[in-house]
Parts: structure tokens; sequence; C-alpha cells
């Protein structure tokens, strides 16, 4: 949806791929920790008037060696004009945004910066219902850096209405989730990123229902390519699009424009 002011030079971006499974078979909750925590940051962002505090995940570096890039979501970067990649130790770096996409909520930035480390990106095709993950983020904000919480897959393909009118087909999970995880990864039990947490409901039905655990992460295998995408084109470079804007025939604008119909859709413009 947006690409940012970035200048793509003729380096080439990270590769991201799906692992396979390691013969090292799974590991435990606090092997997952230690293995994947250095590969977790914080995204903040800011403009004149509002600020957002967030979590992301490390991907990689260019070819040159020059930059490293940031996985997080769309909702992080849209609307704001400066960003900011945190560590543990509350070192920062001034990043770039690179481009979102807000139909899938995500979005990548870069810092010139390098010895970052990446993250290893697994297979979500392969999770099952009852599977263990894992959530590292930032709930809350940078004061609570790097929280740790564990849960289960609830569900496999659920679509979920986001707040931009999109629907999206996300991993329904029972990991904690909290403003400011927005962003982070979900691991799965061999420590390798299967989704990005994007949402949770703690609210449900008309009346407002108090919930708990239900968070949703968006499946990597859905958005890997767009991600690539994003890293060096700017944004998602392959959607259909209609190239028109087109309303509601209204009886006021038929009586005006003299036609022979009341209703139906009306292009009003057309770009070239």
């Amino acid at each position: 949806d947006n690409a940012g002011d970035v200048s793509m030079e003729t380096q080439e971006t990270p590769q991201i791929n799906i692992e396979e499974i390691p013969s090292s078979g799974t590991l435990t909750p606090e092997q997952i920790a230690a293995k994947v925590k250095p590969s977790v940051v914080a995204i903040l962002t800011y403009n004149n008037t509002t600020s957002a505090s967030g979590s992301g995940v490390v991907m990689g570096e260019d070819s040159t060696h020059t930059y490293t890039y940031f996985l997080t979501c769309a909702h992080m970067l849209d609307g704001f004009t400066n960003a900011v990649v945190q560590l543990e130790d509350e070192t920062q770096y001034d990043a770039e945004i690179v481009g979102y996409d807000n139909r899938t909520d995500i979005g990548v930035v870069r810092v010139k910066a390098t010895g970052f480390t990446a993250a290893e990106f697994g297979d979500s095709t392969q999770l099952q219902v009852g599977n263990d993950v894992y959530a590292i983020g930032n709930p809350g904000g940078t004061s609570f850096y790097g929280s740790f919480t564990e849960g289960i897959v609830s569900a496999i393909d659920r679509p979920v209405n986001s707040e931009l009118g999109y629907t999206q087909v996300c991993i329904q999970h029972t990991a904690a989730i909290n403003s400011g995880n927005s962003g982070g990864p979900l691991f799965d039990k061999y420590g390798q990123v299967v989704g990005i947490v994007s949402a949770k409901y703690s609210s449900y039905g008309t009346s407002g229902e108090s919930v708990e655990g239900l968070g949703f992460a968006i499946p990597i295998n859905d958005v890997i390519s767009m991600i690539q995408d994003i890293m060096t084109n700017g944004y998602v470079s392959n959607k259909a699009y209609l190239g028109a804007t087109v309303g509601t025939l209204t009886a006021q604008m038929a009586q005006q424009y003299r036609y022979d119909i009341s209703e139906g859709a009306f292009v009003y413009s057309v770009e070239d």
C-alpha cells in the first residue's frame, strides 16, 4: 500500500528462506528463549503529533553488508514518518521505513548497521491445532522488553477482520498478547518464525464480553513473497489494480446527467 522514502540502491536485499525442520528435533522453552531473543527488537515510530511502540524481528543484511532489515506490522508504520529500532540494552538506531502493505499488515524497516542476529523462518503450513507456539515482544512498551509467552495453536486459517476493513487469514493462538507485541514473531517448537503477531481480541460481541487467549498471527508462508517484494521495491508490486474510482449512482445524479436509469454504478474517474 505504501513505499517509504527509501532509495533502493543496487545491493541485493536479504533472501528469506523457509528452513527445513531441524534434524535435532524440538527445543525446550528455555532453549527457544535463548535462541530467539537476540533476533527480536522494539520498533518505535512517531510523527509530529503521535507515536507508537511495537516489536519486530531481524531478517538479515543486504549483500553489501550495509543495511539490516527488520520485519514488523504495517499498522506500526502507517501514518508515521520516523522509525527507531531499539535493543534490549536501550541502544537505538534511526530506521528507514522501506514500505508496508495494509491488506496483509506487514511492513519493513531497515537500519544502516550490521551485526544483528537474524531469525530462522519455519514452515507455517506444518502447524497443527494443539502445537506449542511462543511469542516474544514488548507488551506495554519497552518497559517489558523481550517478554516471552507460551501458548498453543487454537485454529488454523482463522478469518479475522482488521481495523482497516480487510479480512486476514490468521493463526489463532493462546500465547499472551498485548499492545506492543504487534510486529513481533510467533515461534514454533523449533525456534523458527512461523507468524507475525498482528492482533488480539480483548472483547467480543455487541455487548463487549471480556475474552482471554484470543491472539492472532499472520502465517509467514502467506506473506513471505510479499515481504521480499517490499524489501526490493518498497511495496507489493503484483497486486491487481482497477485504476478507476467507482461509486453509487444516485437519482439526483441520474437527473443531472440525463441518464435513462436511476440506479447503478458510476465511474467518477479513470487513471492514465
